[in-house]
């Protein structure tokens, strides 16, 4: 059977499906580019993206032995103050895998995509699932990312700025996954709250390798004030961390710690000397007012 769906403000649905047999059905959809804009308004809360769509794909075999893919394109999308040139994605379901084939977000001269799949594996009800024991494989990679897209997503009193790039590698099992690669963010701005001071000119530069994050920099401004952390934390089991971590403020060194943080037990040993309490109020949005300098061993 194919059918056409009267055309209306939010475009036309071309669709065939074929339910003769019900232990194999077959579904095939394409549907013309339509505007996203008309659906975001009917959801101002949710900051759905707007844009041009255009979906296709087709599924066919049973729930227990699914096959199929998914194809999407996205002309201008849009997201809060941010526009892009274009989305694209691709997806790919077989009965004991499901694959991201590829997820492109392009915009000027940039461009960031990613890819993946997810074993899947029987459930007890006979339908395929992930599980922590599913192996995954993963890699992400972005140049020069507007970070602001991502405020959509945030607190509505978070504001988050800059330019990110980053590559991203992950293989193994769900529930113990093996990490590699870097995260770096230039001419970043911070505001958690319009009461307090933001963040400004941070720059971050991280690096995971065998699922151990080394802090190289994280550095920035409050008002006329410039901070840099650095540090590193550990984990083999992604149960127990271990931590590192030293502050500098104003070009001196005023906190010092390391510790285990897990989901059981907090065990911190932090030194601090000369340190500023009102620092810390661009990351307290509940509190007015914070002064003092702490010291200790």
């Amino acid at each position: 059977m194919e059918t056409d769906l009267a055309p209306t403000n939010f475009g036309q649905i071309t669709a065939g499906f074929d339910l003769s047999d019900s232990s194999d059905w077959k579904l095939n959809f394409d549907t013309p580019q339509f505007d996203l804009q008309p659906i975001a308004g009917l959801f101002p809360g949710m900051n759905l993206p707007t844009g041009l769509l255009k979906l296709r794909g087709n599924f066919r075999g049973t729930p227990g032995k699914p096959t199929g893919q998914l194809q999407f394109d996205i002309l201008r999308p849009g997201f809060a103050e941010v526009r892009l040139d274009s989305i694209m994605g691709r997806i790919r379901l077989e009965p004991r895998l499901v694959s991201l084939e590829r997820l492109g977000i392009y915009s000027n001269a940039n461009q960031t995509w990613a890819e993946g799949s997810v074993e899947l594996k029987k459930s007890e009800q006979g339908f395929p699932t992930a599980t922590g024991n599913s192996s995954i494989t993963a890699l992400a990679e972005g140049d020069e990312l507007d970070t602001r897209m991502l405020n959509p997503f945030l607190s509505e009193a978070l504001h988050f700025e800059g330019f990110a790039s980053y590559k991203i590698e992950a293989s193994g099992k769900i529930s113990d996954p093996k990490i590699n690669g870097y995260f770096r963010l230039r001419n970043g701005n911070l505001q958690i709250a319009e009461s307090t001071p933001a963040v400004q000119k941070v720059e971050i530069d991280a690096r995971l390798t065998n699922s151990n994050l080394q802090i190289r920099n994280i550095s920035g401004r409050i008002q006329k004030t410039p901070f840099k952390l650095q540090g590193e934390i550990q984990t083999e089991d992604w149960q127990q961390f271990d931590t590192r971590m030293v502050l500098n403020v104003a070009g001196k060194e005023v906190l010092n710690g390391s510790g285990i943080i897990s989901e059981q037990a907090l065990d911190l040993d932090f030194k601090t000397h000369n340190f500023d309490l009102s620092f810390l109020h661009s990351f307290m949005s509940q509190v007015t007012e914070i002064r003092g300098i702490l010291n200790s061993s």
